[in-house]
């Protein structure tokens, strides 16, 4: 079920409805919300909700137990990346070993079984994780029953593409009894509509008329290379912060307030600013929990370096089992490395991501180079319609203009006219659907 439908409205509305009736006590709101999150992910597969389950229980095991166990803890955190690995990795490295030990005679074949990867497994795993290891700092412990844990876990708004939620932070939420007022109803408002333009009108068409067009068959020349090189570095920030716009949007009209996950990232004047403002809630995660236990940068500036192209490897491979998400990592943590002092400036920076987001991009690193030695070809340039080039403006408009904690438009309207500021509101989310291409591509970010 996408964000973007008729289909997820309607469920959404209900959903809404019935949440602010049932909401007297604390244990019905959580069944609530569990069975929502629970209906809303089975529409996708009902089977991998028995997943969602165990990685529920194995997470307050860990939580509850593991503070006092280090055993526990190590044992629930294996289990929750075993779980991970095998599902998202197992495919990948049978293939790759395979493909290693075939010139001795040793395997022939990959042991391949196309296993389906889960919607969201990384982020709810990661969140999983994250609660064991807080549990054992006294100021972030919430000791969350296991139906806290399971309606932290799968959390609709934001179980398949995060913004990746810390215990601490939405458990006593889920606690406590939830709040709307009247900004947040319009701040909600903003942010799904907001999401809805990135979405399904700068992202989709951008990637229907430039970017998938020019990946198919490859660019003709440095002119097409270049354009849908840019084009692709707008239709990931749009589609991804957009999915996080509608996520804290939605969340924030269930009473329930989710961390940002976007600001900006395309004004970060280096590659250490951008990290901060790019998919903040993973940068944090791979910050707390791989690079300042490693050590940090509290020693020399060679150990310094190793760390910070060691965690940004593994957020590399966090994003897919390709050799292009490892190189592309190691590629950012080599460049945070040589430029951690130095600030490089808005351009360098930009141009920085933006080719590196061709290896993200690419299917395997053969198109990657070819892509790359196409940058440097002649070629006609390509005729793309006017609205494409104002999109991507717009697009890079809304990358580079730091995102606002409070209402923003409309406020005296509302307060004189509520009523009709709710149907202006919903009659500019049907002229997104109307203005939209045809079809909904599916969030870039669900693969992951």
């Amino acid at each position: 079920m996408l964000f973007p439908t008729l289909s997820f409205f309607l469920f959404f509305l209900v959903v809404l409805t019935l949440f602010w009736s049932i909401a007297f006590s604390n244990s019905a709101r959580l069944g609530y919300i569990l069975t929502a999150s629970y209906i809303f992910y089975a529409a996708w597969d009902i089977r991998f909700c028995a997943l969602i389950a165990c990685c529920s229980i194995i997470s307050w095991i860990g939580a509850h137990y593991g503070p006092n166990s280090r055993h526990i803890r190590i044992f629930c955190i294996t289990a929750l990346l075993l779980i991970l690995g095998f599902f998202k990795y197992f495919d990948f490295f049978s293939h790759e070993f395979a493909r290693l030990f075939a010139p001795f005679g040793l395997f022939q074949e990959a042991i391949i079984t196309d296993i389906i990867l889960p919607v969201g497994i990384s982020f709810y795993i990661f969140q999983g994780i994250s609660l064991i290891i807080d549990e054992t700092n006294p100021t972030k412990s919430v000791r969350p029953s296991l139906l806290e844990t399971s309606a932290f876990l799968s959390f609709f708004p934001q179980l398949v593409a995060g913004p990746i939620v810390r215990a601490h932070e939405l458990i006593p939420q889920l606690r406590g009894y939830p709040t709307l007022c009247s900004k947040d109803i319009m701040r909600a408002g903003e942010l799904i509509l907001l999401g809805l333009l990135k979405k399904l009108i700068i992202a989709n068409y951008l990637a229907q008329n430039v970017v998938d067009p020019i990946w198919q068959v490859g660019p003709q020349g440095m002119w097409e290379a270049w354009i849908a090189m840019f084009a692709y570095g707008i239709q990931i920030f749009c589609d991804f912060s957009g999915y996080s716009d509608l996520a804290i949007g939605f969340a924030l009209l269930l009473g329930y307030r989710l961390p940002q996950n976007f600001s900006a990232p395309y004004a970060a004047k280096s590659l250490t600013e951008f990290w901060r403002r790019w998919h903040m809630t993973l940068s944090r995660f791979i910050r707390d929990y791989i690079y300042i236990p490693m050590g940090g940068s509290h020693h020399s500036t060679v150990r310094t370096a190793s760390h910070l192209i060691f965690a940004m490897m593994l957020a590399g491979l966090w994003h897919g089992a390709n050799w292009t998400f490892v190189i592309w990592g190691l590629l950012h943590g080599v460049l945070l490395a040589l430029t951690r002092s130095t600030q490089i400036g808005v351009l360098a920076t930009y141009l920085s991501v933006n080719l590196l987001w061709i290896l993200f991009r690419a299917p395997d690193l053969s198109t990657a180079f070819d892509y790359y030695a196409a940058m440097l070809t002649a070629g006609n340039f390509p005729n793309f319609p006017l609205y494409i080039y104002a999109l991507t403006i717009l697009g890079a408009f809304l990358a580079v203009i730091p995102p606002k904690d409070s209402v923003i438009y409309g406020y005296d309207f509302w307060k004189k006219r509520p009523y009709a500021y709710l149907w202006l509101t919903g009659l500019t989310i049907w002229v997104l659907f109307a203005l939209a291409p045809p079809g909904v591509a599916p969030f870039i970010y669900f693969q992951f």
